[in-house]
């Protein structure tokens, strides 16, 4: 089967999200997939179709490399979400292989507009896609790392706005 990191199931609902980015950036999310067989799974390949196919793309490598071994046998792979455009983005991901029940999932992402604030909490979607890596998610509310930020004295809200980089000073 296909699973997130954290172990939960892909498919029947759950779909593979990779989150919310600017049109023209990126976002990755590492995937797993897990033979649940008794047998090897072989010939692995993956397919991604449907209209907005082209805003994803996989990792051609599993890490481990195949065969995969087992009930415990498993491997990760990188999925990449570039939309080209603002609006929900899905797609299908299929496996293939040798196996009478491979795996499939929905591939989900959203392209967001720069100047909005999604989540209304003050930071623009451009701001806090630059500040990703420190935790800030454009389409969940930050108020907790955004006062501290405010009242540490290490931005201004004028600082965050669109196409302006920033260099926070860590303390």
């Amino acid at each position: 089967h296909l699973e997130r990191l954290d172990g939960t199931i892909l498919g029947s609902g759950v779909p593979a999200d990779l989150g919310a980015t600017l049109p023209g950036f990126t976002n990755t999310r590492t995937f797993r997939i897990r033979n649940t067989g008794t047998l090897p799974l072989t010939n692995l390949a993956f397919n991604i179709t449907g209209a907005a196919a082209t805003n994803f793309t996989l990792s051609t490598a599993l890490t481990p490399p195949l065969p995969l071994i087992g009930l415990t046998g498993s491997a990760t792979f990188v999925a990449t979400f570039i939309p080209t455009t603002v609006g929900i983005h899905t797609a299908a991901l299929d496996v293939v292989s040798h196996a009478s029940n491979a795996p499939s999932a929905s591939l989900t992402g959203q392209g967001i507009t720069p100047a909005d604030d999604d989540d209304g909490d003050g930071l623009s979607n451009a701001a806090e896609v630059q500040l990703f890596a420190s935790g800030f998610d454009p389409v969940v509310p930050n108020p907790g790392p955004i006062s501290t930020l405010r009242s540490n004295g290490l931005y201004r809200a004028t600082d965050l706005r669109l196409g302006r980089r920033v260099a926070l000073k860590f303390l």
